[in-house]
C-alpha cells in the first residue's frame, strides 16, 4: 500500500545519503539501527561497497527515545575506543 511505498522510498533516500557519505569518506564503518522491517528495506537499498562497511546491526525501534536513552541501549562494541 501507500504507507509501505513511503517506507521503501525513505529507505532508498537514506541509502543514497549513506552511499554519498561512503564515497565522500565521511565514515570507515557503519552500524545500522532500525526497526526490523525498515532495516530490511535499508539493507536492500545499500550498494555492495557500503554493505561491506557495515560493522553491526541492531533491529530495534528506538524512535521514541532521545539520543542519550538510545546510546544506553546500544552495545559498547558499536563504539570503538578513542584514538589516543
Amino acid at each position: 500500500g501507500p504507507k509501505e511505498q513511503q517506507t521503501i522510498d525513505f529507505a532508498r533516500l537514506l541509502a543514497d545519503r549513506i552511499e554519498s557519505g561512503r564515497t565522500g569518506h565521511e565514515f570507515e564503518r557503519l552500524v545500522l539501527v532500525a526497526s526490523p522491517a525498515f532495516l530490511g528495506h535499508l539493507r536492500a537499498s545499500l550498494g555492495a561497497d557500503t554493505r561491506r562497511l557495515v560493522a553491526g546491526e541492531l533491529d530495534h525501534d528506538y524512535v521514541k527515545m532521545n539520543p542519550a536513552e538510545i546510546r544506553k541501549q546500544l552495545p559498547d562494541a558499536f563504539f570503538p575506543e578513542p584514538v589516543r
